[in-house]
């Protein structure tokens, strides 16, 4: 199934794989580890978000944790995520519209949802008109 390819590509992507063994084997076992300083490292922030999402379907991946986190690292997209928190959804999808910071963006806001008032919001700006925009709601069904 869609889980064993996930697992096959995250294994062969050395990042990916070094990622997730931190946070499934050592992580459990360590005393001094901690989710965030995991999600933080190198490996984890050098994976491709493709690989991560090819293991949705098999893994509790801290997904909305992670996507924060890289989130957080980059300014512009830390910036727009601060909107999102203070209810400012659709000024969010406004600033951050295009490039890196989108990308990221997109990844907290479709799988942070859950807690998150202004994610409708920022859906219907960010979708308005786009050939994507049927996806995009599919994310926060």
């Amino acid at each position: 199934g869609a889980c064993g390819m996930g697992q096959v590509d995250c294994f062969e992507d050395s990042n990916c794989r070094r990622c997730t063994r931190m946070l499934l084997v050592e992580l459990p076992l360590s005393s001094v580890l901690t989710k965030s300083a995991v999600l933080a490292s190198v490996p984890c922030m050098a994976t491709r978000q493709s690989l991560l999402k090819g293991l949705a379907s098999c893994l509790s991946f801290p997904f909305c944790s992670f996507f924060k986190t890289r989130c957080n690292s980059d300014e512009p997209c830390s910036d727009c995520w601060g909107l999102v928190r203070g209810n400012e959804g659709a000024a969010a999808a406004t600033r951050c519209s295009n490039g890196v910071a989108a990308t990221k963006l997109d990844s907290v806001m479709a799988y942070c949802y859950e807690s998150n008032p202004s994610a409708c919001d920022y859906w219907q700006v960010r979708c308005d008109g786009a050939p994507g925009c049927s996806a995009c709601f599919e994310a926060i069904q």
